[in-house]
């Protein structure tokens, strides 16, 4: 079965997460932390219950900042004055 599972990443240059294999990233949003007031980005992805494991990588990346070839756009996101870039791999 095919549903929406929402996962958070840190506004970091790199991260990995493991979700189901072949999710599909659908959009990116930033938040905010009502305690720390730290910022994050939350990812919204379709999944496939039915599928095993597997690691995806996430790059946040700023204007003007170099784009590693393979990766795939999913959104941008705004951040007080910076705007970050949001992209992902499958490993």
């Amino acid at each position: 079965m095919k549903t929406i599972w929402k996962y958070t990443i840190p506004i970091y240059d790199y991260s990995e997460i493991v979700v189901k294999r072949n999710a599909i990233p659908l959009n990116v949003y930033q938040e905010q932390a009502s305690i720390s007031g730290d910022y994050f980005i939350n990812v919204w992805m379709l999944v496939d219950e039915d599928e095993t494991d597997a690691a995806y990588s996430f790059f946040v990346i700023g204007t003007r900042h170099p784009v590693l070839g393979g990766a795939n756009y999913i959104g941008t996101v705004h951040v007080g004055r910076f705007v970050w870039h949001v992209f992902y791999s499958r490993k």
